[in-house]
């Protein structure tokens, strides 16, 4: 184990005597240098026995001993578009995918909280959770499920975001955006999806797509929906602009078999809450 100087006798006016309340955890020598041995807490105690011209005295200190967490770097092939990181996997569009959803700054994050539609994120607040309160486009706002929007309606028949309600765009800017359908298929179609536990030592488990291509990958973060002791079901939903959702998905059928995947919910309904992953395509 490494050894560090911890104590020191300044005075020089009379020896220090050093001790460690726990040697399974430290030591600590006559010159005041401590020895980790292992995990755990121990009580370096510096004590000086006095002398004509000084009172007797000691020092402690609580010295507590963790492994840090194994946390491997991100790959290098992370790129950056108008201040977000993103993954070049080779498509044939040329669409580059967010490394993290929005909101998020870690691979183990899910991110911020959207209705369809809002730019702003949901707040934490309960209220902005009941029916539709948050929904900028809904003419009936208050404690009911909106039956009827000001935009995305029956009457205008407009059924793809426009760029200014596109939550990446107004957000992120450059040319970031909400993925469609197309886009959704077009990386399931050229990449191999593996279910991973605890992506790059960073206590994520969810998907990861690997380029067919270029080898590189992008993960995606699923939330823990249980287990009866043989299978294990992962998921999480995400916008597209297009409406509706992706329900994504990933399940351990005993072992090793897994499935993984995604397909679209024809179950939409705008105030649902979901997070976002965006897209965008290099000129």
């Amino acid at each position: 184990m490494t050894s560090v100087p911890y104590f020191y006798n300044y005075s020089k006016v009379s020896p220090l005597t050093f001790t460690s309340s726990d040697t399974n955890v430290a030591t600590i020598d006559s010159n005041g240098v401590v020895t980790i041995v292992a995990t755990g807490t121990t009580t370096i105690t510096a004590s000086f026995a006095g002398n004509d011209r000084y009172k007797p005295y000691s020092g402690s200190y609580t010295l507590n001993v963790n492994i840090a967490p194994v946390v491997d770097p991100e790959p290098e092939y992370y790129l950056t578009h108008n201040g977000h990181k993103y993954v070049d996997l080779g498509l044939p569009s040329g669409t580059m995918w967010a490394t993290y959803n929005m909101g998020s700054t870690a691979l183990n994050e899910y991110g911020d909280s959207y209705f369809w539609g809002n730019t702003n994120p949901i707040t934490t607040d309960t209220e902005n959770y009941d029916c539709g309160i948050d929904d900028i486009y809904a003419v009936n706002v208050e404690n009911t499920i909106p039956d009827s929007y000001s935009k995305y309606n029956d009457t205008d028949n407009k059924r793809i975001l426009d760029m200014t309600d596109d939550a990446a765009r107004v957000n992120w800017g450059g040319n970031w955006r909400l993925p469609t359908r197309d886009d959704f298929d077009e990386l399931q179609e050229n990449t191999n999806i593996t279910v991973v536990s605890n992506y790059l030592g960073r206590g994520a488990d969810g998907l990861l797509f690997t380029s067919k291509t270029n080898g590189n990958a992008v993960f995606f973060p699923l939330s823990d929906n249980g287990s009866d002791g043989y299978m294990k079901l992962m998921s999480n939903e995400l916008w597209i602009t297009n409406q509706p959702y992706i329900w994504m998905y990933g399940s351990w059928w005993g072992s090793p078999a897994t499935t993984a995947g995604f397909d679209i919910d024809g179950d939409f309904s705008r105030w649902y809450i979901y997070n976002i992953r965006p897209v965008f395509t290099a000129n």
